[in-house]
Formats: C-alpha cells, structure tokens, sequence
C-alpha cells in the first residue's frame, strides 16, 4: 500500500499581510498531481487542514475544490483528522454523505474511529486520534485525568484491545509528541511551537507498535523515536523561522506486516520564503546575489549601521514580496566590557569609539570624531550651566 503521509495545510494563512491562498492552490495542486501520477492508495492529512477555527469563504471553496479534484481525478482514499486550529464539528460537516472518502474524524472520540483498507498483503487498519484535551478524556472515560501525556497512555490503553496486532495498523494523530526515552529529544521546534512548561507534551512511546504512526503538528517534516514515527511538516513554510526548512511530504510504502519505508517528497512552492542579509545598498545593487526569484517572499537583516531611510520602499521596487526588514543587532556581553573597565582617565570620544568599534568592527572617521567632540561639549557646558558654574 503507497500512503502518502500530509499535515498542517493552514489553508487561509497569511503572512505578515500577504494571504497564502494561492500559494496554497499551487501546491495542493501539485499534491494531486503527484497522486494521481504515483498512484498513491491512501491520502492523510494529519490535523490543522484550516488555519483557523472560522474559515474564509475562499478557504472553504479551496479545501472543497482540492477535495473533489482529489477523489474525482485519483483513485486515492483521503484520510483527514482536526488539529488544534481546525474547528473539529464544522470540518466534519457533511462526513456521512461522503460514504467515507473523505473520511473525516472531526470529533475526539475515546473509542478511535477506524476504517479498513485492503492490499495484496491484507488488511490495513487506520485509527484516527484528532486533537484532543484532557478534560474530554476524563469525561468519556470517566477517570481523573492530570495531562495530556497521561490522557494519551489512558487512550491507547483503551483501544489496544480493539487493535488486531498480527495486522498492520496505522495510528494518524495530532499534538506535540515527543521521544521520553533517555531523557533527551532532539525535536526540531520552531519559537512559536514550544509548549509552555512543557505540559502540552506526549510521549509517543505507548504508540509505538504501530506499523506507521502518521503525525501532524509540528512544521518540520522529521521522525520521533523510530523510522515509523513521522511528522509530515506544513507544506508551506508559514513563519521566519521555518525559512530554513525543506518543506514536503512524506511518502510511506506498507507490504507485510513489518516491512515499512518511508521517503521525502518535496513540493516546490510557487514562492520561497527566504531570509537575507547584507546592506541595503548591495541588496539593491546586485539583487540576483541575493535572491534569484524576486517574486520570493523575502525577509531582510541590514547590516547598515547608520539609518536607513525608506528602506522598505526602496527593496520593494526591486522585490515584489518583501515581509519586513530589521537591523542586525551586533551587540553582545563583550560590547558592554568596554564600560566596566572604566578608568577617570578616559574621556568621553575614547569611550564611545571603543564601543562604536566593538559594536560595527571599524573605528570613527575624523567627521564622526568631530560630531561626538561637539556633542561631548555641549553635554558639559549643560551640566555646568546646571551646577550653575556658568
């Protein structure tokens, strides 16, 4: 069985301004394409389908359009559950008229839905886990549940009876899942994914026998304790800090019980998003050094170390897509050295052009040496004024 392993589409998303949306039409369309050329058996997406709770109208027509164009076009069956962005009832709408593809699980229900599909080799058994909190655990199963990570033991532990293991089953979740073993993860989070305190982590562990555990959530594609652990990533790079991530799919080959491989897939984007840094005017000069697709969404780190006037004015004429700019901040610990080894011999042009030199790496011009003289100067005659010795 070819099973194409997705998540976290965010269809809706924007980007500092920018809507995705088409974007997003691009690379789905891709996805199908690449379906439908493969002859993939099985479609997951692993939770976060939308970006937000209360979709747009054009992401409403876009999932439908991608939906329909996927199950009229391919011979694939489409697996999809709720993450913590999708609104799980309104993403279910319409589940039981589709006669199971797609096969929405919207809802948490302690009890993991499950559908059967069959190959050369026998049945394969897809369970579903959608985002889920702890409260509707303890309520279903009428427990005292303390966490996440707990609630997800008591779950598994539930159904493991129902799971026939001399047949291969596959476990399609979304959370922060994480490796316990050893002490140590090796997770590669973004800023905006880190759990607060941690209490929003799982230990994937009571999952793994599993022959694939499908997981949606995080935005880089990697794997979590073992070969058959995967998160799929976001297809889009949806963040500054995803810039340096190569973005896909994942594609898992499941024969016999036991024998599973996995590869990526990556999708190109009709725009990167990419972070540069350089000055403005090198930037502005010589363009094709830093980006070769101006249409990209770009990001900018000057290194100017005076103002720069209208920057984001002037990038925009040479790229179309320019997210924002910042000037790098140089400074360090060691920056601020230069001031506690004061001595009273020290004035105030030997203070500040060591700390201008240890802040950009050069040293003052005579022009600037002469404006911090005129400065200094100024300052003193105020302070005399005030101790009323002028």
């Amino acid at each position: 069985m070819k099973i194409l392993h997705t998540s976290d589409w965010h269809i809706g998303r924007n980007l500092a301004g920018f809507s995705l949306i088409e974007d997003q039409r691009y690379v789905l369309g891709q996805l199908k394409d690449y379906v439908k050329k493969q002859n993939i058996d099985v479609l997951i997406v692993a939770g976060d389908v939308y970006d937000r709770g209360i979709p747009t109208t054009e992401s409403i027509r876009l999932l439908d359009d991608v939906l329909f164009e996927m199950i009229s076009e391919t011979s694939a069956k489409v697996l999809i559950i709720a993450g913590n962005h999708d609104n799980a009832a309104r993403l279910a709408f319409g589940n039981r008229l589709y006669q199971n593809n797609p096969y929405i699980a919207g809802e948490f229900d302690v009890n993991l839905p499950k559908i059967t599909l069959c190959d050369e080799y026998g049945e394969v058994n897809f369970f579903f886990l959608p985002h889920f909190v702890p409260e509707r655990v303890a309520q279903q199963l009428r427990v005292k549940v303390t966490g996440v990570d707990e609630a997800f033991k008591l779950i598994i532990e539930h159904n493991r009876p129902r799971i026939d293991e001399t047949k291969r089953n596959v476990l399609i979740a979304h959370g922060f899942f994480s490796c316990f073993l050893g002490g140590k993860s090796d997770l590669i989070v973004t800023e905006h994914e880190l759990p607060v305190g941690g209490m929003d982590v799982i230990d994937v562990a009571p999952a793994a026998f599993f022959d694939y555990v499908a997981l949606g959530h995080l935005h880089s594609p990697q794997k979590v304790y073992s070969d058959n652990i995967c998160y799929a990533g976001s297809l889009l790079k949806y963040s500054l800090s995803e810039a340096d991530q190569e973005k896909g799919v994942v594609e898992v080959f499941l024969e016999q019980k036991g024998t599973l491989e996995t590869k990526m897939v990556t999708l190109p984007p009709l725009h990167d998003l990419k972070v540069i840094t350089g000055f403005i005017n090198d930037i502005l000069e010589h363009p094709d050094v830093y980006c070769l697709d101006r249409s990209d969404y770009i990001f900018v780190k000057l290194l100017d170390t005076e103002s720069v006037f209208d920057g984001i004015y002037r990038l925009r004429q040479v790229f179309k897509n320019v997210l924002g700019l910042g000037l790098l901040n140089n400074v360090s610990e060691e920056v601020f050295e230069v001031t506690r080894d004061l001595s009273e011999s020290q004035d105030l042009l030997e203070l500040f052009a060591g700390f201008f030199a240890k802040l950009t790496g050069k040293s003052l011009t005579q022009e600037q040496s002469e404006i911090v003289k005129r400065v200094a100067e100024c300052g003193q005659s105020l302070a005399d004024c005030e101790e009323g010795r002028i």
